[in-house]
């Protein structure tokens, strides 16, 4: 909690499965924010600042299933709701997915075949270096935002 306290921005980043961030990342959001909220009726928060933040998410899924059912309508999903937290707390994230990613290193020890595996093969190889560099890109516009505040 220190650390985060005296930082300038925060990176969220976990796998979703089932819908969901993990248990860890869950965890450590419960930490990071149950300290800063008072409970009166107007809701008053008390962040040491509003950090810059950023949520990257990988998943086994394509945007239209992540954006209807795990953001949903109004942020009222599982993920929509994780990310309003963040925005009410710090600053708005900036959101960055990585979508369809290969579940298995070889889907032939597994049964999964409601997947075409050569389709999510051809989709990380072209994708994935996409999405890299989009995390990046996303990096350098959150540090110019921190160091802009700084000056």
């Amino acid at each position: 909690m220190e650390k985060v306290s005296s930082s300038e921005g925060l990176v969220f980043a976990s796998p979703i499965y089932f819908g969901e961030v993990t248990a860890q990342m869950r965890a450590f959001m419960e930490r990071l924010l149950f300290p800063v909220y008072v409970y009166d009726e107007a809701g008053t928060k008390i962040p040491p600042k509003k950090l810059e933040t950023a949520i990257i998410y990988t998943m086994n899924v394509k945007p239209d299933r992540f954006n209807n059912w795990f953001v949903g309508v109004d942020k009222s999903g599982p993920l929509g709701l994780f990310e309003k937290w963040i925005e009410l707390t710090y600053e708005k994230p900036e959101i960055l997915c990585a979508y369809d990613t290969l579940q298995f290193a070889d889907y032939s020890n597994y049964v999964a075949d409601v997947w075409d595996v050569e389709e999510k093969k051809k989709h990380n190889e072209e994708e994935f270096p996409k999405e890299l560099e989009s995390a990046y890109k996303a990096g350098v516009k959150m540090a110019e935002r921190i160091k802009g505040k700084l000056n």
